[in-house]
């Protein structure tokens, strides 16, 4: 994100975080995380998935069907839908859910804005692409907090070129993103933990935390 938000720091100094605290961090209406490295899914998303009681229900685009794998490999006990747009189906998936007559979720995860932007710009050009992206997901917004559920976005970098970029440069839409979350979180790892940021609606550093995986 910003040069506020990068990766100096002293590990030393951090308090820490448990899997419960982490979990409060998320209690927003719209929350997006930044991951520094995309295998930091695997950890997480799986920790947020069981968090959840069982009479609750999840929505999940995934749109690059990193979950569809990881499903055929892991069970879950929770009550899940599970879209996979492409780019044959995305407007017709995503205008289909957003026409339910009666929603009922408590949480609509989104994986990832990357990929659902990714998808975007190989159907159309990049003005329409770009409009097409704010529309869906402030619609999805609008969903969200008319049923008082939860919608938390993932976002990965970009490949990295080899000429340096600052942090904001390695994220698509980061001032879309940050303006439609209430909270928004930068996620890295630091040796055999978690490094979790808050950060604000400017990427600038709140706070910071180590996660100790439980």
């Amino acid at each position: 994100m910003s040069k506020n938000s990068g990766n100096s720091y002293n590990d030393n100094t951090l308090n820490s975080l448990t899997n419960h605290e982490f979990l409060d961090l998320l209690d927003y209406p719209v929350t997006t995380i930044y991951f520094e490295k995309p295998i930091l899914r695997n950890s997480l998303i799986p920790m947020i998935i069981k968090s959840t009681l069982y009479k609750e229900s999840i929505i999940y685009f995934d749109f690059d069907t990193w979950f569809r794998f990881y499903l055929s490999t892991n069970s879950i006990n929770q009550k899940l839908l599970l879209f996979s747009p492409n780019k044959k189906n995305l407007e017709d998936s995503l205008i289909s859910f957003l026409s339910w007559t009666r929603p009922e979720f408590n949480l609509l995860i989104i994986d990832s804005a990357s990929s659902f932007y990714h998808i975007l710009r190989t159907t159309t050009d990049f003005n329409k692409a770009n409009k097409l992206f704010v529309y869906y997901l402030f619609a999805l917004k609008n969903l969200v907090k008319t049923i008082n559920a939860r919608m938390i976005i993932l976002s990965f970098p970009k490949p990295r070129p080899s000429v340096k970029l600052t942090n904001t440069s390695n994220y698509i839409s980061t001032k879309i993103l940050n303006y439609l979350s209430e909270k928004i979180i930068l996620a890295d790892y630091v040796d055999d933990d978690i490094h979790i940021k808050t950060l604000d609606k400017d990427s600038l550093l709140e706070n910071s935390f180590l996660l100790k995986l439980q």
